[in-house]
């Protein structure tokens, strides 16, 4: 004996059947959407001029020491914020600033750079004190300056770092790679996508690459 059941329960189970394939197809559909606008936003990045106001980073000085496991760097950077930036700053948005410091590589005819060691610090406008403060993300050290030009002077000042390699991580002949950037990526949505498109906001020192003495 057959017993057939409510076209109203056949409903019921196509659909639950078929939700979790159309949330899978949305998700899908979501992710390849926000990979192909950041993809097209880092694009029109690269092909943009440099700020208007000639702001900018720039590392000024490297030197690199030691072979035995171990590299003494010492880096000096000359921090630059545009007006732009400066003035969301001012405005309360917090802003990131990061240090990388890598090993030259190459893969065939591809130089790539190996990040060893990477340093966060996020410069905030303290609302009631009127001192900027400086986070370093790392080590959750907190430190607040009377002005932009301190705080911004503090991250790119001189200071050393030790960075642990291995036998087969040193290039020929023996480098290390420094830059400085501001992270557009750190930065609230809605400023995110203007960030991207505008040549204020691109402040980037690119590699600087010195050889290391021992």
């Amino acid at each position: 004996m057959f017993i057939l059941a409510p076209i109203s329960d056949l409903s019921n189970t196509r659909l639950a059947i078929r939700a979790p394939i159309y949330r899978m197809i949305n998700r899908i559909i979501y992710r390849a959407v926000f990979l192909l606008l950041n993809l097209i936003l880092a694009l029109t990045s690269l092909v943009l001029p440099a700020q208007e106001d000639g702001k900018d980073f720039s590392v000024l000085e490297v030197s690199a020491t030691g072979l035995e496991g171990e590299v003494r760097v010492l880096a000096e950077m000359d921090l630059m914020l545009s007006d732009p930036v400066e003035e969301a700053v001012n405005n309360g948005i917090p802003v990131t600033i990061v240090k990388q410091y890598a090993v030259p590589r190459s893969r065939l005819i591809i130089k790539r750079k190996r990040v060893k060691l990477e340093q966060r610090y996020e410069l905030r406008k303290h609302a009631l004190s009127d001192r900027y403060v400086v986070t370093d993300i790392g080590s959750e050290t907190v430190k607040t300056y009377p002005s932009v030009a301190n705080a911004i002077r503090a991250i790119g000042g001189a200071s050393v770092v030790n960075l642990q390699l291995q036998k087969d991580e040193y290039s020929d002949p023996p480098q290390v790679g420094v830059r400085v950037y501001l992270d557009i990526y750190a930065l609230p949505t809605a400023l995110r996508m203007r960030a991207f498109i505008s040549r204020n906001w691109r402040h980037n020192s690119g590699w600087t690459i010195w050889n290391i003495e021992h």
